[in-house]
């Protein structure tokens, strides 16, 4: 009789898991996530703090910018070419990274867009030479293109596709939040992986915004599509801080890392709120000169904020894989966030 019931729970058993796979019945394995950084500075010369913080959040890839491609009025001119001053380390991956304005192939006549594809290529390889024992396995392009240069910048990627056929090298393009929402009508770019940008999602140019660098009410209006969206994705969190000037009620320049600490003369600034400062006597701030009246608003990123946009995109992003990537190791402001803090967004992007 033991045995009859035995094998009465064994049938079950099968039956119950027989059923299971018939329903599709799995366990979510856990993603994949690999975390990375940015490097945006013209020079390459991590500090030991930089080594340290990178070595502390298991990150083995630095998408590094190489240089900038603009348009001078004339034609499309490289600018701000990195000058490395020090070696890759050891078992990290160097991914040129090239920013190219909008503007650019706005103006970039259709004959001209392969001399430009082939001059930037050739410009990367002579920098990434200077790394010396490096392998070269990504290059990188960003550029919040539009419709109307949406033809001319994918005809460049795939230019540079070509080129690179031969070499085991896959393209890598940086993806903004309202290009998956609308990708049918923006297009999808010819690369082999995209690099969501969760940033700049606010009201830069409105002085009443609060954080134009991470605001989520405003990011989660675009959060559709995501499950259509052809492109695997990696996805950038900032860790970047700035100032936005405004004068007579229009947004001047941006501020790159102001502080606070940057405005605590009050000779020269007055505090109205814990963002926002007004500048009492004309003077110089941050290299640029600032006029009595002129506002700042002071945007930073917060380990809050940080945790709270991971726990949106969490349950959204459909891939098995992908690299977190921080924007950018610039010890200054890394200083302000905690290695194992940024370990946990991580695991938190691992559940399914």
């Amino acid at each position: 009789m033991l045995h009859f019931y035995r094998m009465r729970i064994v049938f079950f058993i099968l039956i119950a898991f027989f059923c299971c796979l018939m329903s599709g019945c799995k366990e979510d394995k856990p993603r994949m996530v690999k975390t990375a950084f940015y490097h945006w500075q013209t020079d390459f010369d991590l500090s030991d703090f930089e080594k340290d913080f990178i070595d502390k959040t298991k990150s083995e890839k630095l998408y590094v910018k190489f240089f900038d491609v603009d348009w001078n009025g004339k034609e499309a001119i490289p600018m701000a070419s990195l000058n490395v001053k020090s070696e890759a380390r050891a078992g990290q991956e160097i991914v040129p990274t090239i920013f190219i304005t909008n503007r650019t192939f706005k103006h970039l006549k259709e004959e001209k867009v392969s001399d430009l594809a082939e001059k930037v290529l050739g410009k990367i390889k002579r920098i990434f030479d200077n790394f010396n024992d490096a392998e070269l396995r990504e290059i990188q392009f960003d550029c919040d293109w539009s419709e109307s240069t949406r033809v001319a910048y994918f005809s460049f990627l795939e230019l540079i596709n070509t080129k690179l056929s031969e070499e085991n090298v896959q393209l890598s393009a940086t993806i903004r939040l309202h290009q998956i929402k609308f990708f049918e009508r923006t297009g999808v770019p010819p690369v082999t992986r995209g690099m969501l940008m969760f940033y700049n999602t606010g009201e830069l140019r409105n002085f009443e915004t609060e954080n134009s660098i991470l605001d989520l009410k405003t990011a989660e209006k675009y959060l559709v599509n995501f499950d259509k969206y052809p492109l695997p994705l990696d996805l950038a969190l900032p860790l970047f801080r700035w100032g936005v000037l405004f004068r007579e009620g229009k947004m001047i320049r941006l501020l790159n890392g102001l502080s606070e600490m940057d405005l605590r003369d009050t000779t020269f600034f007055e505090k109205r709120t814990k963002q926002r400062f007004v500048v009492s006597e004309n003077t110089y701030l941050a290299g640029h000169y600032v006029y009595k009246k002129d506002k700042i608003r002071l945007e930073q990123i917060t380990q809050s904020k940080l945790d709270s946009a991971v726990q949106i995109l969490q349950p959204i992003l459909p891939m098995n894989d992908l690299a977190l990537t921080f924007y950018h190791i610039d010890s200054t402001i890394v200083q302000q966030f905690s290695t194992q803090n940024l370990l946990h967004l991580s695991n938190q992007l691992k559940k399914r």
